[in-house]
């Protein structure tokens, strides 16, 4: 009885801090009420799911906020949020892959696949490099190597790197890429290289 007593005293201390820190956030980032009043219902379907555990409550909030700011049409960027809410935006990314991998909640695009997904749309790759561009997309987010960096510079990178793997009679340069997602081939560069490591490092 004790042990269910000190996991009730638990989560309802989770759900008040969550919900300050939701109403908070809310208010720096401009948003409307009811999208935290969504985000707060999201963090009871982590609490379901079991995701809460052993876990702060904080990753959670940043990720419900910003999947409900997405689905709302009002966006704000996962690493404003994370600042807000003073967490690190590696663990809020991963919440909003745990979240979404419940299937009860919407799924959304982070900003770089945003960037990325426009940059196929104008290159127009083939399939195969474009499943390799996002693969690699995949591997600088987990790894953390996406905060703080230039998203075109990412986008870049990776379809670079991605037409490197498959072998084609002709593909694009990486000055005409990097141009083509509106950034430099110093950046694209610096960026390709980072991924590299990464994937080596895998």
């Amino acid at each position: 009885m004790a042990e269910y007593d000190a996991a009730d005293t638990k989560a309802a201390s989770n759900r008040g801090e969550s919900a300050a820190a939701i109403a908070t956030a809310v208010r720096e980032l401009q948003l409307p009420d009811r999208i935290g009043d969504a985000a707060s219902d999201m963090l009871v379907v982590a609490n379901e799911h079991d995701l809460l555990r052993g876990r702060g409550v904080r990753p959670f909030a940043a990720a419900a906020l910003r999947i409900e700011s997405v689905a709302a049409g009002l966006p704000r960027p996962l690493c404003r949020i994370s600042t807000v809410l003073d967490v690190d935006e590696l663990a809020a990314r991963e919440a909003v892959k745990q979240l979404q991998g419940t299937g009860e909640v919407p799924l959304v695009l982070t900003d770089v696949e945003i960037v990325l997904i426009q940059l196929c749309f104008e290159a127009d790759p083939p399939d195969s490099v474009a499943t390799e561009a996002f693969a690699c997309l995949e591997a600088l987010e987990d790894s953390g190597k996406t905060i703080n960096r230039s998203r075109a510079g990412i986008a870049a990178a990776c379809l670079v790197y991605a037409y490197g793997l498959v072998d084609l009679a002709s593909s694009p340069t990486q000055e005409e890429i990097a141009a083509m997602a509106g950034t430099t081939p110093m950046t694209t560069y610096t960026r390709r290289n980072e991924l590299e490591a990464v994937l080596e490092a895998e």
